[in-house]
């Protein structure tokens, strides 16, 4: 199975990402280091179906274990706005833990778009898998 990003536009366009896919290539380049952004953490929170349980097993690790952790995934867009497409639970709990900065791969538009699902029909039935 492949890991899918599912993204509803305020203008009501769509689009699917195969995130899988995307954090293959994106692998061969060395992670950037951004601040978490308390903002950024409450929008996550409140719309982006952020489950307690899987909250609850990060923050369980060390910082050393956190940091251990597969970066998470942003692709930019053509207004030099960002969205984070993989890793809401991980930037998160890393701001609950009091890490300040996370890891993270960064796909610009020309390295994102060849992996855009195309003919894939949505169910917003839940989050993170779970209907």
């Amino acid at each position: 199975t492949e890991q899918l990003y599912l993204n509803k536009l305020d203008d009501g366009k769509e689009y699917t990402i195969a995130v899988d896919r995307l954090r293959q290539k994106l692998s061969r380049k060395k992670p950037d280091l951004i601040d978490i952004q308390e903002d950024i953490v409450k929008f996550l929170a409140e719309n982006s179906g952020i489950e307690p349980h899987r909250l609850q097993r990060l923050l369980k690790l060390s910082e050393e274990e956190f940091l251990k952790l597969p970066p998470v995934i942003v692709i930019w867009h053509k207004d030099d706005k960002w969205t984070l497409i993989d890793g809401n639970h991980q930037y998160v709990a890393a701001f609950m833990g009091g890490i300040k900065q996370i890891r993270v791969l960064s796909a610009s538009r020309q390295e994102w778009t060849p992996f855009l699902v195309k003919g894939y029909t949505p169910v917003y039935k839940g989050y993170s898998g779970i209907p």
